[in-house]
């Protein structure tokens, strides 16, 4: 016990310190909010990301340097080297409770609650689209949010687009892609681009197997209104082979017919530029009208006015299954 009266005593109370630091910032930075904090840095809350990433560095900074102190025996006085180390302690819990709880400027906006505006709730979001682009055009926005949100999303593309590009490139650029909305889960398939209806047994079964081993809750797929043949046979197969999920809704591409008309609306104010920046990924299509920003953009504003909201994406529901404290809402 005479150890804990002397120096030594700061020593170990700056070591239990930083440890409690170093846990609170590796939860932090766990999968639950990684998203968040990146998409943070990404965009609008920059100077507020960096503001809470710098505070926890300063916190680790402040405790090492008064261990120093204690060994160093310029620190003596005890009480007040013990009160500077729980200030510090109590300090390095703010980024926490910052990023977990949304206590930021601005964040009144992003929580309020507000149905069909925060996005469908998914611990487990499968999206599966039929080529590597379509799912940033259709649901980037979507999928940013859920991510952010703490969703684990998986993505699921049937074929690498060989008729439409390089498909080596268009792989690399799906991965990209969906980085860019804060995805890493993505498995690309090698079904025949613009013939998939021909192997719809296939594309069930092989649907099917990720739907089995990955449970999802809600699954984002092509709208069953869609003149494009290969995202038409997508809608066919995910309705079967996801039989048992609780939430399926279909997105917009641009080839969607007049008949999509969405009744789930997900509020993307915030998230658009990252939607803008995942669709620009795709360099191997840059050249088609539909990829251009601008176009982008104007889908968003006029789902936006259709969800009475700045910017939103639309959805069909084939089954929208919510919570009932959403539901009142």
């Amino acid at each position: 016990m005479q150890i804990l009266r002397g120096p030594g005593g700061l020593v170990i109370a700056a070591g239990i310190g930083a440890l409690l630091s170093c846990a609170l910032l590796a939860y932090a930075f766990s999968w639950r909010v990684r998203g968040a904090i990146q998409n943070r840095i990404a965009h609008a809350d920059a100077v507020w990301g960096v503001v809470i990433a710098g505070a926890a560095a300063a916190c680790l900074i402040c405790l090492a340097v008064l261990a120093i102190a204690a060994t160093s025996g310029t620190w003596t006085t005890r009480p007040t080297a013990y009160l500077g180390l729980l200030v510090l302690v109590f300090i390095s819990a703010i980024p926490v409770v910052l990023v977990e709880f949304g206590l930021r400027p601005g964040a009144a906006a992003d929580t309020a609650p507000v149905r069909a505006t925060q996005g469908p709730e998914a611990s487990r979001l499968l999206v599966v689209s039929a080529h590597p682009d379509d799912l940033e055009l259709a649901c980037g926005g979507t999928v940013a949010r859920l991510a952010a949100q703490g969703s684990h999303v998986k993505v699921l593309v049937m074929s690498s687009g060989t008729v439409g590009g390089d498909p080596a490139a268009r792989r690399r650029e799906a991965v990209a892609g969906a980085a860019v909305l804060g995805v890493h889960d993505v498995t690309v398939l090698d079904f025949a681009d613009t013939r998939l209806a021909d192997h719809s047994r296939e594309l069930i079964e092989a649907i099917e197997a990720v739907a089995v081993a990955f449970r999802p809750t809600v699954v984002l797929t092509h709208s069953e209104h869609d003149q494009h043949q290969d995202h038409h046979a997508v809608n066919r197969a995910v309705v079967r082979a996801c039989r048992q999920a609780p939430t399926i809704l279909g997105f917009e591409s641009p080839s969607a017919t007049r008949a999509f008309n969405p009744s789930v609306f997900v509020d993307i104010d915030g998230f658009l530029d990252l939607k803008v920046r995942a669709v620009a990924s795709h360099v191997d299509q840059a050249g088609k009208p539909y990829m251009t920003a601008a176009r982008v953009r104007g889908v968003a504003a006029f789902r936006g006015t259709q969800a009475k909201r700045v910017h939103a994406e639309g959805f069909e529901p084939v089954r929208y299954t919510t919570s009932l404290q959403e539901a009142s809402l």
